[in-house]
């Protein structure tokens, strides 16, 4: 995922309602057009059309104009990309764990509370700028705020998993994540390790980390092992 996608939120949460997230679980993986979902909604035609479109710009949804014999038609789908349904050549992704994830939503959405949101949205970005952040294959979030239990004063604890120049990816990112100048409110405990070990290891740390741990930028394309490893997502294969 792009580290730029963990700003998404702000857009996703301002369409995200209760009545969104029925209309877009109710969404098909294939076009249909907005009458099909008419009677299933007590919404008249333009709440409807107005509800769609704001998933279609947060994210959630697609949209695309269709010509037919009667004339222009509007249609949508769900996202075939997403955190609740992530296909790509080699395998899948499915969201399992307790409470619903809408498809759609970014990886940083996992997190409920805002506030640890904010910081994590900086965190991210700290790792966009760093020189070494093509080297970050994941970025994983454990701990009280990743179990929904986090207080005033709980710290963040992030595994960033790194697969080149560890002894200077780890330097650099751990500069950054202490500069004042980022604006945290609430302190980063920086742990790190590579893929393999991440999945392989029996450390305390390893451990919870993939029994409770969110993923809260990671890589798409590659890196089935260490999806699998976590509690909170099923991988299949499509092949």
């Amino acid at each position: 995922m792009s580290l730029e996608a963990a700003e998404k939120w702000r857009a996703a949460e301002r369409a995200y309602r209760p009545t969104a997230e029925r209309l877009l679980w109710a969404l098909a993986p294939d076009w249909a057009v907005s009458g099909v979902y008419e009677a299933r909604f007590d919404m008249t035609k333009p709440a409807l059309q107005r509800a769609l479109d704001g998933l279609v710009r947060a994210g959630f949804a697609e949209s695309r104009v269709r010509r037919t014999s009667r004339g222009r038609v509007k249609e949508y789908r769900a996202r075939p990309f997403s955190i609740a349904w992530i296909r790509r050549p080699r395998f899948s992704v499915a969201w399992t764990a307790t409470g619903s994830v809408p498809a759609g939503r970014e990886l940083l959405l996992q997190v409920d509370e805002g506030e640890f949101r904010d910081d994590l949205v900086r965190v991210l970005q700290a790792v966009g700028a760093s020189p070494f952040a093509a080297n970050v294959r994941f970025v994983v979030l454990f701990g009280s705020v990743a179990a929904g239990e986090a207080t005033w004063k709980s710290d963040l604890d992030v595994i960033f998993l790194v697969d080149a120049a560890m002894t200077a990816t780890r330097a650099d990112l751990r500069d950054r994540l202490a500069d004042p100048d980022l604006g945290l409110a609430h302190p980063v405990r920086p742990f790190f390790a590579s893929p393999s070990e991440f999945v392989a290891s029996d450390g305390t740390v390893y451990r919870e980390a993939r029994m409770n741990g969110i993923i809260i930028a990671g890589d798409l394309d590659r890196g089935e092992d260490v999806w699998a490893a976590m509690a909170r997502y099923r991988v299949t294969s499509d092949s």
